[in-house]
């Protein structure tokens, strides 16, 4: 029969194994567990693809027994191998994934990742499906059938089980689909392509050399040192990847589709999604999935008859749905159908015209010619739970939310990022996260017990704040492109900026119609800025009567249309209006008080002019402006702010868009520049770090560098620099505190959810406790409920004089001891002590040794005994008590003409050690100098100190300064520091 016109045909084998032989002895005493969930993520793919009506599929589906070896070779090479040029070759695989070990004289990899089939015999190759077979496979397919091939494994590649930092969600039963070995490398004439090829064409080349990939597009469940888990009877990535499609209807790119999943499992579950497409075949990933073309104006909608409105569908202007430009389409036996919108509401519109269809029954319709923009977030987790992130998640990706909110992996694909930081979600934008844009919403109230109340309408909040910024981006970014848009030229626009002194300024616009504007202070005030602006609309025509409008999209997320009076404006031709010419024709412009608290450089408002033929209403376009955050005056209100619902009016009912007919929009765009950036006095960042731990936060993220403040700040004279001083004690004393403060509630919220869970205690440095970074005590206390008494640039000589920890062992009967010091002993401004201002030449890099003076030896001895001292300690009074200690990581020294900015670089520039390979030699001298004696230290307790090199573990961009990892390099170190605890405990972590 042949299939209707339009439709794809997909040639698709799904595998799905199960049952793997638990009597079946491997290798002598391994076998692969059961699963549970491959079966039915196989068959819930196949429900997917089959509720599709644009497909027409060709399936073969191997379960359990039947997924042999040969079997799936065989369903390549003759079922898969029926596709035809430009159709769509689809295999999904469910199941085990093994590592087998590769004869290096022939494959330049060390390993080879495999596929684990069904098998009743012990003989490992003949149920492994190496991954050069595969590829060999896919590039055989390719070449007969010019096919679009997709893959999907989900399925494990690797056997290390240090990376399983995140394991289930809210006590769900997670299932990982792998074990830990290493098969043995096969002989040449088991691999498929033996007959072939002979060994000796691969030895030493690249495989690329020998045999080019397939164009082929693949989506796996893991990176290769990672478990890929199933979850309560489905795999974690087929249940994310299925949900993603199903919220967008499928009209996803493979890229979009991939950064859907792994923002959805990240913080979740340690398993990173990965996608991957030959270098010669990258515009693949453009494709939609299954190869359909993707419509990024694109969505649906449900389509449903009103019998006092007739047919309705539940989208309308929040959504982009304009009238008379946005269509549905639906299909109807076959039979496609499509209808123009008519009149539009803010969440529904009518659609008129339709005949033939059953009125008591809904339909899910396509629509297209949309105009909201999708808002691009990049989703940050710093310290929610796995259950308070995934509610987040949840909601960011219902599809009703899908229509505007998208999110990306990255802060360069993003348009903001969104935080979800200590209670409280904010947003920002990219690589700026202390700078909120708006109120934060309160997501949860935690005390000093632990106990957590979620606000119940804190999702509603954010949902509805992201709608606005969705909706003011549209406003923001109208334009008309159509058939009937105005020519150029008819309305003439003038700007003028109009000094204190009466004089007139013309304002300069770029090629982007964007223009630099500048403050100016108010009678000679040093904090009181403002200004005005003139601005003329001139009708050029010499007949044309034209109707104009204005409406200014402020940075605060407001948009008014109050600007003309009426808002909808006659200019007759030749005539010239002004701007507010029923307010004295001048627009006064004022920068913003929290811009001043959080040193914003400038901000960006737009003006939209609005110009048409006819006449048109513009009720519907104003949007007030998201409350903005807090300042040291308004969060002393803040009970106030959120009485009056924090300036969102949720629930209130809009009035309908306009119709623009014959109409232009013309854009201009002003850069408020912030006259006082750079130069918040030490007096206000006090205030602010003392005015309640929300607000100081922030001021910490913004001011909280070494040995005093951000270097933008312009204090001048002795009196402000030893007012600065004493500001970096009081920054660092409350950085402390708060960060203390929610470790303490955090560490309490584990004891109460997770009861069964081993605790610990801590106490260290900023390795242990940064107040802006995710450190490494962050990461552990994702997992085991820990008592953290760590404080950023405390010093070890310091642990012993408050003696906090020896107290806390004592009330707290810990399972572990995890200490964490030394670094502040020995870098930063002690190193004045160490090095040589008089040293030997060598070449760069080599004798690092001859930097140092016998300053530095009495320093690392000091250290040790501190160390020795709080060993014995435990060793008599909690004999069976584990410490766990570590000798920090290689610090990167900034190069000499930076090393001001820095915390150890500006040390060695005093001393004349300027040349990096010097600089980079001289701190992995002092770091391994101490390893070395912490690790043989430690040896000294055999049986109670277990010391964790953590040398070379952190790439080099991710380190935030000289001596502090990113986010992610702190879990890379947690990674490692957890996989010591773990094998040296042996004890379940949360799930």
């Amino acid at each position: 029969m042949t299939p209707p016109p339009n439709k794809t045909k997909v040639h698709a084998l799904l595998i799905g194994i199960n049952d793997y032989r638990e009597d079946v002895l491997l290798q002598g005493n391994l076998v692969f567990p059961k699963l549970h969930g491959c079966v039915n993520d196989a068959k819930q793919m196949l429900g997917y693809l089959q509720s599709d009506p644009s497909l027409d599929l060709q399936v073969l589906e191997l379960y359990n027994q039947e997924a042999t070896r040969p079997a799936i070779i065989n369903a390549f090479r003759h079922h898969l191998a029926k596709a035809g040029k430009d159709e769509v070759v689809f295999l999904f695989y469910s199941g085990h994934g093994a590592v087998e070990q590769a004869d290096e004289s022939i494959w330049q990899d060390p390993r080879l990742e495999c596929l684990v089939c069904y098998y009743d015999q012990p003989h490992a190759p003949d149920f492994l499906l190496a991954d050069k077979e595969l590829r060999i496979l896919l590039k055989d397919l390719y070449d007969s059938t010019q096919a679009h091939i997709v893959t999907i494994f989900d399925c494990c590649h690797s056997g290390d089980n240090t990376r399983e930092l995140a394991a289930a969600v809210d006590g769900n039963k997670a299932v990982r689909k792998q074990i830990d070995h290493l098969f043995p490398a096969r002989k040449w004439p088991e691999f498929l392509f033996s007959p072939r090829f002979e060994a000796r064409q691969f030895a030493g080349k690249n495989m690329n050399e020998v045999i080019a990939q397939a164009p082929h597009v693949q989506i796996a469940a893991a990176e290769r040192d990672e478990a890929a888990l199933e979850v309560n009877g489905s795999g974690v990535l087929t249940s994310f990847l299925l949900q993603s499609l199903r919220s967008c209807a499928g009209n996803l790119s493979y890229r979009d589709l991939h950064s859907r999943i792994r923002n959805q499992l990240k913080y979740r579950f340690a398993q990173k999604p990965k996608i991957y497409s030959p270098d010669t075949d990258q515009d693949l990933l453009r494709r939609g999935f299954l190869n359909k073309d993707v419509d990024p104006t694109s969505s649906h909608a449900n389509l449903v008859y009103n019998r006092s409105r007739g047919w309705r569908i539940d989208r309308g202007s929040l959504h982009g749905v304009a009238q008379g430009i946005t269509a549905i389409h639906l299909d109807i036996s076959g039979e496609p159908r499509h209808f123009v919108v008519g009149e539009v509401e803010i969440d529904a519109a009518q659609v008129p015209g339709i005949q033939g269809l059953d009125k008591n029954q809904g339909y899910q319709v396509k629509l297209s010619g949309l105009t909201t923009p999708l808002l691009h977030i990049q989703l940050i987790n710093k310290d929610f739970t796995a259950s308070e992130f995934a509610a987040v998640a949840d909601a960011l990706t219902q599809e009703a939310v899908a229509s505007f909110v998208a999110l990306e992996d990255s802060a360069e694909q993003a348009d903001y990022s969104l935080l979800l930081w200590r209670d409280r979600i904010y947003l920002t934008r990219p690589g700026d996260c202390f700078r909120p844009l708006f109120l934060p919403v309160r997501f949860a109230i935690t005390n000093d017990n632990g106990e957590s109340e979620r606000q119940p309408d804190a999702m509603r909040e954010l949902v509805h704040s992201l709608r606005h910024i969705a909706t003011w981006t549209r406003l923001r970014d109208l334009n008309n492109d159509g058939a009937d848009a105005l020519k150029n030229g008819v309305l003439e626009v003038s700007c003028q900026q109009v000094l204190s002194d009466g004089v007139e300024k013309e304002i300069s616009f770029d090629q982007q119609q964007k223009a630099v504007m500048h403050f100016e202070s108010v009678s000679g005030s040093s904090n009181k800025w403002g200004g005005k602006v003139r601005i003329a609309l001139k009708n050029t025509t010499t007949q044309q009567k034209l109707y104009v409008a204005a409406l200014y999209a402020s940075a605060d997320f407001a948009v008014t249309a109050s600007l003309l009076e009426p808002q909808v404006s006659e200019i007759e031709p030749g005539r010239t209006r002004y701007l507010r010419d029923h307010k004295q024709g001048f627009i006064r412009m004022a920068p913003e008080d929290h811009h001043y608290w959080y040193d914003v450089p400038s901000s960006v408002d737009t003006l939209k002019i609005i110009v048409s033929t006819t006449s048109f209403e513009t009720t519907g376009l104003t949007l007030e402006g998201l409350p903005a955050p807090w300042t040291p005056d308004s969060l002393r209100s803040s009970k106030e702010l959120e009485v009056r619902g924090k300036g969102l009016k949720l629930d209130e009912e809009e009035e309908k868009p306009p119709l623009l007919e014959g109409w232009q929009v013309l854009s201009f765009h002003l850069d408020f520049q912030n006259p006082q950036a750079g130069q918040v006095s030490p007096q206000d960042i006090q205030s602010m770090l003392e005015a309640g731990e929300e607000l100081a936060h922030f001021a910490t993220g913004l001011y909280f560098r070494q040995e005093g403040f951000s270097s933008k700040l312009q204090p001048f004279g002795a009196e402000v620099l030893a007012a600065k001083s004493l500001l970096w004690e009081t920054a660092l004393a409350i950085a402390n505190k708060n960060a203390g403060i929610w470790r303490h509630r955090h560490y309490h919220k584990m004891r109460r959810q997770h009861p069964q869970l081993p605790m610990l205690v801590s106490e260290g440095d900023s390795w242990f406790q940064h107040p802006l970074i995710k450190d490494i005590i962050d990461y552990v206390g994702e997992k085991y409920p820990v008592y953290c008494l760590a404080e950023a640039g405390d010093t070890i000589a310091n642990y012993l004089k408050e003696a906090e920890m020896f107290q806390a062992l004592a009330e707290e009967r810990p399972l572990a001891f995890l200490l964490s010091g030394g670094g502040n002993d020995i870098l930063g401004s002690s190193m004045r002590g160490f090095l040589n201002d008089i040293f030997s030449d060598a070449p760069e890099g080599e004798q690092p040794g001859r930097f140092f003076n016998a300053n530095f030896e009495q320093a690392i001895e000091k250290i040790m005994r501190a160390y020795r001292s709080i060993f014995e300690y435990v060793q008599r009074q909690y004999p069976q008590l584990k410490v766990f200690v570590h000798g920090y990581d290689y610090p990167k020294p900034l190069p000499a003409e930076a090393s001001h900015k820095g915390w150890i670089g500006r040390y060695f520039t005093e001393s004349g050690i300027l040349r990096p390979g010097d600089r980079q030699a001289a701190v992995i001298y002092m770091m391994d100098v101490f390893n070395l004696r912490l690790s043989a230290l430690a040896a000294l307790f055999p049986d109670q100190v277990v010391y964790t090199d953590l040398r070379s573990t952190v790439p080099d961009h991710q380190w935030s300064d000289e001596i502090h990892p990113t986010d992610e390099g702190y879990q890379e170190l947690a990674l490692k520091f957890m996989g010591s605890i773990t094998t040296q405990l042996g004890v379940k972590k949360a799930e």
